[in-house]
Order: C-alpha cells, then sequence, then structure tokens
C-alpha cells in the first residue's frame, strides 16, 4: 500500500504520520498515539471527511463500525482503541498490524510461479476461522446474540504481520442484529469475487454467508488462482450468483478428498448444504 508522509500532523491525541489511503468519503492514516513520560502507540486512524458528515447511512456505517469491534476482543481481530470527533471530522483508532494482506502474500508468491503450500493455507484459514467464529457467536452483555455477520471477508481483509499473527480487519460492512432493520436488502454490499450466493443475489444473509467467503479464501490460497475469470460488474455478480466451482485435486493432487470435500461443502450454493459453524 502506498503511503504519503504528513508533516506531524495532530488530530486530538493523534500525530498523523502517513496516509495510507484516500477516497471520496473518508482517509485512512498510520498514526503515533502520545502520552505521559514519553508513552506512544501506532495505529491506524480512520476519518471520515467533513463532507459526508452529512450523509446519515454513511455516519451510521462508521458509528456502526465502531460498536461492533469494540465488542470483539479476540486475538484474531484488529482491535478499536477509540473514537471520536476533532474539528467536525469523525475518527476511529484501529490497532495497526505490522504486516502485509492476504492479497499481497497471493500476489508475490503467484508472481514467482509458485503455490502455497497446503499446511500454510490451513493455517492461515483457520485463524481467519477463529476470528469468524468468534464474532458469529458473540453475544451483548444481556447474553443477547449479536448476529455478527462480516460481509467482507476477503484477502484484502486478512492482514499477515511480520511475526506471524493472522488479524481480520475492516468490519465496516458488518451486519448485526442491532442494525439488521436498518440495512436495505436489495443492495449488494461485499466484494467482488468474494461474496456468497446469495449475498451477490441481495438476499438476507447470515453467518453461512461468511463462511462461503472463507471457503473462497481457501480455495484460492489452495489453487493459487482466483476463483472467478473476472469482468465486468455485472459479469462478476452473475458469476458470483450462479457460483460453479471446480475441483482441486486436478490442480493439486496431493490434496486429500477429505479436504476437497471440506472446501467444497463450505462452498454450497445452498447455505443450509455448508457448515452451521
Amino acid at each position: 500500500m502506498s503511503s504519503t508522509p504528513e508533516a506531524g500532523r495532530l488530530l486530538g491525541r493523534y500525530q498523523l504520520l502517513y496516509m495510507l489511503g484516500q477516497g471520496g468519503m473518508g482517509e485512512v492514516h498510520l498514526a503515533k498515539l502520545t502520552g505521559a513520560a514519553g508513552f506512544e502507540k501506532l495505529c491506524i486512524v480512520k476519518m471520515i471527511l467533513p463532507s459526508m458528515q452529512s450523509d446519515p447511512q454513511f455516519v451510521d456505517r462508521f458509528h456502526h463500525e465502531a460498536r461492533v469491534l469494540v465488542q470483539l476482543n479476540h486475538s484474531n481481530i484488529a482491535q478499536v482503541y477509540d473514537m471520536g470527533e476533532v474539528d467536525g471530522s469523525l475518527y476511529m483508532a484501529i490497532e495497526y498490524v505490522s504486516g502485509v494482506d492476504l492479497s499481497r502474500v497471493m500476489s508475490h508468491i503467484s508472481q514467482r510461479g509458485a503455490v502455497m503450500p497446503v499446511p500454510i493455507a490451513l493455517y492461515l484459514c483457520q485463524q481467519v476461522a477463529e476470528a469468524l467464529g468468534y464474532a458469529h457467536r458473540k453475544t451483548g452483555p444481556d447474553g443477547t446474540p449479536l448476529g455478527i455477520v462480516h460481509r467482507d471477508v476477503s484477502p484484502q481483509n486478512v492482514m499477515v504481520s511480520y511475526e506471524g499473527e493472522i488479524k481480520v480487519i475492516d468490519f465496516g460492512l458488518a451486519k448485526s442484529s442491532a442494525r439488521a432493520k436498518q440495512t436495505l436488502p436489495a443492495t449488494v454490499m461485499g466484494k467482488l469475487g468474494y461474496m456468497s450466493p446469495e449475498q451477490a443475489l441481495a438476499r438476507s444473509v447470515d453467518h453461512r454467508s461468511d463462511i462461503f467467503s472463507a471457503g473462497i479464501v481457501l480455495w484460492e490460497l489452495l489453487a493459487g488462482r482466483s476463483l472467478y475469470p473476472g469482468g465486468t460488474m455485472a459479469e462478476m455478480v452473475a458469476q458470483m450468483a450462479n457460483s460453479s466451482i471446480p475441483p482441486l485435486r486436478p490442480v493439486r493432487p496431493e490434496i486429500s478428498p477429505t479436504l476437497e470435500q471440506t472446501v467444497m461443502r463450505a462452498l454450497a450454493k445452498d447455505p443450509s448444504a455448508r457448515f452451521t459453524r
């Protein structure tokens, strides 16, 4: 990810060091939190541009992401440290993961003409599954299930640290029981190439949609290529909605029949045929 140095710009308690990304809706910065006795801590600061704060739906999504993440305390999920407003800009401070996202790992392996070893692919996806399973099972203080569904599981949202830690990031599209009534059923939300069939068709989704998306990630790690060949947005949505999954063993003969069956079950078109957790 490209970054742009900044001249020590301050946002409340945070010193913005590098802009990691910018769009029409907001900015993402590498920042440093400073405190007494020389205390310093690197973090990621996500900001909503002042011009976007007039969009109540966008602001609600930002608030929702913070409310969801602050309740998730798991070693495989990037933590939210803080949320606030400075000079008309809403911000959220999130755990900084020193590493790269999984899509860059996959790209590097592909450029070398290699494939990821099966045990490493399984380890990576097992850690992702631990994070998602925890989020799916999470309950509120009163024991009521939160009904969290990430809805954007993809290699771009899996960070691999230089120390070998795996962190799921970006719950910005997450659905929960608290937000379900505010989500338009006819809105397609997610990343092209990684949506479940029901998600691509803008139908109601539950945690099994995340299981399908995680299954795509595992399939691609094992096959060494993208599941869908690409195309226009309409063509990609059609491919995801129809979801024809090629077998893995013709590509990787060392994959056991049991592993292939496991991946294919996670990628069943009918949610009721997938794993329940």
